[in-house]
């Protein structure tokens, strides 16, 4: 982080500093430019060696970045010392959007598209345990701003479960997803907050694919992922248009321009000024008509293609959840193979030795050689499939 002690400003949308040593000594230094970077939107320190001191010197920073929507934090040695820091976190970064709220409201400005909860919060693969638990249950007890959660992997008992729980149904109405390894997904209490997540799906094509590819990192079932990224997302731009079936079906039995101006035209004869008058209605009401004809038909079209990309998506998921399904089948069977190996190691170095036995008889190396290589091609063969996941997920 020693680029970060040079810079007093930052203009940064996105920082990434996954599994990477960061410098102890950087996080006391004044000039640390994360306290100056205002528009972060997404902070990555996955698999770092941050540490609770690293949290605590930055957790003011962090929340004092009103654009934040992701923090992940996945790994990072964490335990219950960092209680208070993400408490500070979460609290913090509703009142920096609290009061930017109430000021444009001040200041006579319509209120800003996103008023509802956009912060993302990752802290799987941590030691926090129940006191952690406690502290973001007290933080979420006025908080309308964190959307998601995701505290797998950690040491939470039954009891730090049960928090979230009656957290999520007195005193918070707005976090919509809660990642628990020992908790499944309250469907009933979670299920009616899905419009905060559809909303953020709603905003761009690169908010949808990240939102829906997170939850699916998160472990948020696919038909789930499904149903708010795309499938609900369609159906309120059709209800926007109005493709209603009541709606289609009006617009499908309206009268031929041809066969409305039969209707209106009169049998007997008139005056000039009357047929000028009946001329122009018939021209307005061809004109409505064949506005109608090419809505229907624009409709149509981007209801098929509405379709085939929810299908496109659907086959995508399946892909991708085979694919993870074998990549964890195929780690499961190299720890095998490498524990195996460990094991005849310590057997052949276990076992005494003559001064003519001093060294690993032929047979031994052979065996050893060919367990090496099996590993090798097994490492060689997860990496290609997450190369081919990484490419269909662009793809996408």
């Amino acid at each position: 982080m020693a680029f970060l002690q040079k810079t007093k400003t930052c203009s940064h949308i996105s920082l990434s500093l996954g599994s990477v040593t960061i410098n102890r000594a950087a996080y006391k230094t004044p000039n640390l430019a994360l306290f100056h970077c205002h528009r972060l939107e997404d902070v990555s320190l996955n698999g770092s060696n941050l540490g609770d001191e690293g949290l605590e010197a930055i957790a003011i920073a962090l929340g004092k970045c009103p654009e934040l929507h992701l923090v992940s934090l996945a790994g990072c040695g964490l335990t219950d010392k960092s209680k208070d820091p993400i408490a500070k976190i979460i609290a913090l970064h509703g009142v920096i959007k609290d009061e930017s709220t109430w000021s444009s409201s001040l200041r006579g400005e319509a209120p800003p598209v996103a008023s509802s909860p956009d912060l993302m919060i990752n802290l799987s693969r941590n030691s926090l345990g129940d006191e952690t638990a406690e502290a973001i249950c007290d933080a979420l007890h006025n908080d309308k701003w964190l959307l998601g959660l995701n505290l797998g992997s950690n040491l939470l008992s039954r009891l730090g479960t049960e928090l979230f729980l009656d957290t999520l149904t007195k005193r918070n109405q707005t976090l919509a997803v809660l990642a628990l390894a020992n908790m499944k997904t309250p469907g009933s209490i979670l299920h009616d907050r899905n419009r905060y997540l559809q909303q953020v799906a709603t905003e761009s094509r690169e908010k949808r694919m990240a939102l829906g590819g997170l939850l699916l990192e998160w472990g948020v079932d696919k038909d789930t992922v499904v149903e708010v990224c795309y499938l609900e997302t369609l159906g309120k731009v059709a209800k926007g248009k109005g493709n209603t079936p009541e709606t289609v079906l009006k617009k499908s039995t309206l009268a031929s321009p041809k066969a409305r101006a039969d209707r209106v035209q009169p049998q007997s004869s008139v005056s000039n000024g009357s047929r000028a008058s009946l001329s122009a209605n018939n021209n307005s009401n061809d004109r409505s008509a064949e506005d109608d004809e090419g809505g229907d038909s624009s409709d149509e079209v981007a209801a098929s293609t509405a379709d085939s990309h929810v299908k496109t998506i659907e086959y995508l998921i399946e892909q991708l959840s085979s694919l993870e399904a074998e990549k964890r089948k195929m780690q499961e069977y190299v720890k095998r193979i490498e524990a195996e190996n460990r094991q005849l190691r310590a057997e052949l170095e276990a076992q005494p030795r003559t001064g003519a036995e001093s060294g690993i008889s032929p047979i031994e190396a052979q065996i050893i050689a060919q367990l090496e290589t099996s590993i090798s091609s097994l490492a060689d063969q997860v990496e290609f499939m997450e190369l081919e996941k990484n490419h269909k997920s662009s793809a996408s």
